[in-house]
């Protein structure tokens, strides 16, 4: 842009020198015009071959002696020679070469502002582009927060999970223990009754016991893995419970009316 700033500031100041040469140029050519018409004039004398003289008459009237030059007319400063003809055609010349070559820098200048324009177009789309891969940039952090969020929530839930399935075991285990503790219990009952009926059997005789109850089946001390066997048990369980409501309390098999101790019965 200064460049182009500069050559016009150059071609203005080369037309205004180019117009005040061409007044100076103008006005010698109409004082050469003079002298040839003059010039001419002599020509045309028939007496051209003769020597002619010149007399000056002034205006005001002459009181003194006339004097007459033989050395001839003194040389005019104001008048245009060749010399100075040729002259002016080089310094013509040598200005049309400098605005020829002054037309080569203000294409060269235009060419140069035009790959700025495009440049400075290519830098506007570059601004834009990275605006874009900046928002773009934003949008995946925002969406790596949220899934880190997330991804929090997510071990939070499975920290509440585990924390649940460690209670529901130690409820489980709790649960164990107590079926064990009952287990040992059904167990110590079960002895107690094959105990006292190998006493009455002792005293009274396999020939006169009434029939016998089918026994509680043993409970085992640790649960069974197997629902396919726990399921067996507590069905037999029912059965049992359901057979002794159906036929009644069991006879004594000392031959005792009166009714049983009521009472838990233990092993001591």
């Amino acid at each position: 842009m200064q460049g182009l700033i500069w050559s016009l500031c150059a071609l203005l100041c080369l037309s205004l020198w180019e117009e005040s040469y061409c007044r100076s140029s103008r006005e010698a050519r109409r004082t050469k015009e003079l002298s040839l018409q003059r010039s001419k004039r002599a020509a045309q004398d028939p007496d051209a071959k003769k020597c002619s003289y010149t007399f000056l008459v002034p205006e005001q009237r002459i009181t003194g002696p006339i004097c007459a030059s033989t050395t001839g007319p003194e040389p005019d400063k104001d008048r245009v020679t060749r010399m100075d003809i040729s002259d002016v055609r080089e310094v013509l010349n040598k200005q049309r070469r400098e605005i020829e070559t002054l037309q080569l820098v203000v294409e060269v200048d235009g060419n140069l502002v035009n790959e700025m324009k495009l440049l400075r177009k290519e830098s506007r789309n570059m601004n834009s582009r990275v605006t874009q891969l900046y928002m773009q940039l934003l949008h995946e952090i925002i969406r790596k927060r949220d899934n880190s969020l997330e991804l929090a929530q997510l071990e939070n839930r499975v920290l509440n999970v585990t924390s649940e399935m460690m209670r529901l075991a130690s409820r489980y285990k709790e649960l164990e223990a107590r079926f064990a503790t009952m287990a040992g219990v059904v167990n110590n009952q079960s002895i107690l009754i094959a105990a006292l009926e190998d006493q009455c059997m002792r005293t009274l005789g396999r020939s006169e016991l009434p029939p016998v109850p089918p026994l509680v089946q043993v409970v085992p001390e640790n649960i069974p893995t197997d629902n396919r066997f726990t399921n067996e048990i507590v069905r037999n369980n029912r059965a049992f419970l359901r057979d002794s409501r159906m036929e009644g309390p069991t006879a004594n098999p000392f031959g005792l009316d009166h009714p049983p101790p009521q009472g838990t019965i233990t092993s001591d």
